[in-house]
């Protein structure tokens, strides 16, 4: 069961405890406990038992004022084939913002989530976004208070605004595509 601790402990008790809406500041070493709690949750024991030995926690800040971000060696691409995890990088240097920290652990999970997606997906395609959310994580990091919700914006003047959000990403391009047509010269984008 993907959801059992090397020891046989559920984390069912954890995750629980993060989907209550907790605020609470964490600390990085507890963030980190959640990244790869988040790992065995996607890619179950035996990917997380695989990629465990070489996970880094670093001190350092993300590069782009991003909440989080997961690095591996720039030639190294890890495989999956549906949900499983075959072939790692040599390393994974998992990087946090304080600012994620201090919006406790429900956000915190939700980024974890989808750090621990990349650790087999690198880019943010079809299958990275299913899996996000199909384990409840942010699909991007400004997404991460509303995880897996596709807003459809339209542009207005110079900014881009949620016209409708939706949950289903095929109904929001649906949608989306419609009032393309419908509103010929305007401008529409997907924010996930």
């Amino acid at each position: 069961d993907p959801l059992r601790h090397r020891e046989g402990v559920e984390l069912v008790g954890i995750l629980d405890g993060i989907a209550d809406g907790s605020t609470a500041p964490v600390t990085r070493e507890e963030a980190f406990q959640l990244f790869k709690d988040a790992i065995r949750k996607v890619w179950g024991d035996r990917g997380h038992d695989f990629v465990l030995p070489v996970l880094v926690l670093s001190a350092e800040e993300p590069a782009g004022g991003f909440q989080a971000s997961i690095a591996h060696p720039g030639n190294e691409r890890p495989m999956v084939i549906g949900s499983s995890l075959i072939r790692r990088c040599s390393r994974y240097t998992l990087r946090i913002a304080d600012r994620l920290l201090a919006l406790g652990r429900d956000a915190t999970w939700k980024i974890m989530v989808h750090e621990a997606v990349h650790v087999g997906i690198i880019n943010h395609g079809v299958d990275f976004r299913r899996l996000v959310r199909e384990h409840g994580g942010a699909v991007s990091e400004m997404a991460s208070e509303n995880a897996g919700a596709i807003e459809v914006q339209q542009k207005k003047g110079s900014r881009f605004v949620t016209v409708r959000t939706f949950e289903d990403e095929a109904e929001a391009r649906a949608w989306g595509r419609e009032q393309a047509k419908a509103n010929p010269g305007t401008k529409w984008r997907y924010q996930m």
